[in-house]
């Protein structure tokens, strides 16, 4: 007979061994291209990607601002498979 500590062990398993096979996200990020001129701002709109494409743009986007290249404005990351987003 199993346990409920193993049953619950087994259904903790299952959800995450479906949830990275599911894993996307949305990343929406707005940001200044040219500092000095903050009327104008970019959008970046990664929608339903898989979690390297998303980390990849984000890491891109924080390292152009610590360069001072740009200046983030807003970053929202999504998981659309969550009911709250997370």
């Amino acid at each position: 007979m199993i346990s409920d500590q193993n049953r619950h062990q087994e259904v903790r398993s299952a959800r995450t061994r479906r949830s990275r096979a599911q894993d996307t996200y949305d990343l929406e990020v707005t940001y200044y291209e040219n500092p000095s001129n903050r009327k104008c701002y970019k959008a970046v709109n990664e929608k339903n990607a898989p979690a390297n494409i998303i980390l990849d743009a984000l890491f891109d986007i924080l390292e152009r601002a610590e360069k001072g290249q740009i200046v983030i404005r807003s970053i929202m990351l999504y998981n659309p498979n969550e009911p709250m987003g997370w």
